[in-house]
């Protein structure tokens, strides 16, 4: 990979599979570059899990790792004080596993269920509206997963 003067990874080695799609180094030959957009910062992965309605923080775990939460139930959570930077989300499982495929910076979930949560290095080949959207996806599923009485709180809470 090539590193930008701050060491940020500015584009991530893959080759294209029989369809064209360009997939992790490994699975098939044919390399080429492809660049990736400008990566997500931590601090704007911060800014959208706090502008999710009603999401909340908190550092159950230790001093560094950062958890959000809709109505009680955790859809992020990420440790401020690891490199590289990178942040955890609830995914379905189909799409993990195509995300997880499609990228090299999407893995498991580290330190959680695998088959429901990716994590996400935040320099690798992921773009910035990519993550954008999986942290959209995680909310949503939390959201669909609330018990019928805390999805009529969180509805009536965004109204106000």
């Amino acid at each position: 990979c090539c590193k930008d003067q701050n060491g940020r990874i500015c584009y991530a080695l893959t080759h294209e599979d029989e369809r064209g799609i360009p997939r992790k180094l490994g699975h098939r030959r044919g390399i080429t570059a492809t660049h990736a957009l400008a990566p997500m910062h931590l601090d704007d992965v911060l800014s959208l899990c706090r502008a999710q309605p009603e999401a909340t923080e908190d550092y159950p775990f230790d001093m560094d790792t950062l958890v959000f939460r809709v109505m009680g139930k955790i859809f992020a959570l990420t440790n401020e004080a690891s490199l590289p930077e990178r942040v955890t989300l609830k995914c379905e499982p189909g799409l993990a596993l195509e995300l997880r495929d499609q990228f090299v910076g999407v893995e498991p979930g580290y330190h959680t269920n695998k088959r429901h949560w990716n994590t996400v290095y935040l320099e690798a080949d992921v773009p910035a509206e990519e993550i954008e959207s999986m942290i959209d996806h995680s909310y949503e599923r939390v959201v669909q997963s609330l018990r019928k009485s805390d999805l009529q709180a969180l509805v009536e809470r965004a109204r106000r």
